[in-house]
C-alpha cells in the first residue's frame, strides 16, 4: 500500500509539472486561434507525450530501459485515445457554449486519471524496477 501511495505522489508531482507546461502551451495555441482546434490539441498531445513519456517512465515508474518499441507503441496508442477523448469533449462543450480553453481545463482530471491507470497497468507494468 505504501509503494502505491508513493507512486501516486510521484505521478501527481510530475503530472502537475507536465500539466502546467503542456496546458500552458495548449492554452496559447487555443487563444491564438490561428490553427484548427484538432491540430492544436494534436500538437499539445505530442508535446505532452514527449515530456510525459520521459518523466513518467524514468522518474515515476522507474523503467530501466525507457527506449523500447513496446513501450513507445503502447504509449502512442494511449495518446491517440487521449486526443480523441479531448477533442470529443471540447466539441461537446462547444455545443453548450463552453470555450475550448475552459473545456480543456475541465478535462484535466479525467485525462490524468486515465493516463495514470493506463501507464501503471498497461504501458510500464512489465520490466519496471520498484
Amino acid at each position: 500500500m505504501k509503494k502505491l501511495f508513493n507512486l501516486e505522489i510521484k505521478f501527481i508531482f510530475f503530472g502537475i509539472l507536465n500539466v502546467i507546461l503542456s496546458n500552458l502551451f495548449l492554452q496559447i495555441l487555443l487563444f491564438l486561434n490561428f490553427i484548427p482546434i484538432d491540430i492544436s490539441t494534436f500538437i499539445y498531445i505530442i508535446f505532452n507525450a514527449l515530456f510525459g513519456y520521459l518523466i513518467y517512465g524514468k522518474f515515476v515508474f522507474r523503467v530501466v530501459k525507457i527506449i523500447k518499441i513496446k513501450y513507445m507503441i503502447k504509449y502512442s496508442l494511449s495518446l491517440l485515445i487521449s486526443w480523441i477523448i479531448l477533442n470529443t469533449a471540447i466539441y461537446q462543450f462547444l455545443k453548450i457554449n463552453i470555450s475550448p480553453n475552459i473545456s480543456s481545463i475541465i478535462m484535466i482530471p479525467f485525462l490524468t486519471s486515465y493516463s495514470f491507470l493506463i501507464q501503471k497497468f498497461w504501458i510500464f507494468k512489465a520490466n519496471s524496477r520498484r
